[in-house]
């Protein structure tokens, strides 16, 4: 699971850089750091660099995560439809 939660991170981090990437966002981001203030400034450049540095791997344990719960959901939903078609019987009152 965790290489499909990894490939996928890849795949949707690519995506991410790849929007950035284009000039109209790149000029919206210039002209919106140009008109605030420079503490405001300075700190989206360290979200930007954290995120940078770090926005691969947190994506790719978000994604571990919603795969593992998607998994358990299944396995619980897989449980009560046998209990209900009668494959397997709780035993009750032992």
């Amino acid at each position: 699971m965790s290489e499909i939660a990894r490939w996928l991170a890849r795949l949707l981090w690519w995506e991410i850089l790849r929007f950035q990437r284009i000039p109209r966002i790149k000029r919206m981001r210039r002209w919106w750091l140009d008109r605030v203030s420079g503490s405001t400034a300075r700190r989206m450049i360290r979200q930007d660099r954290f995120a940078r540095r770090h926005g691969q791997a947190i994506l790719t344990f978000s994604l571990t995560l919603m795969l593992a719960s998607i998994a358990i959901t299944g396995c619980y939903f897989a449980a009560l439809a046998f209990v209900n078609s009668g494959m397997l019987s709780p035993r009750i009152g032992r």
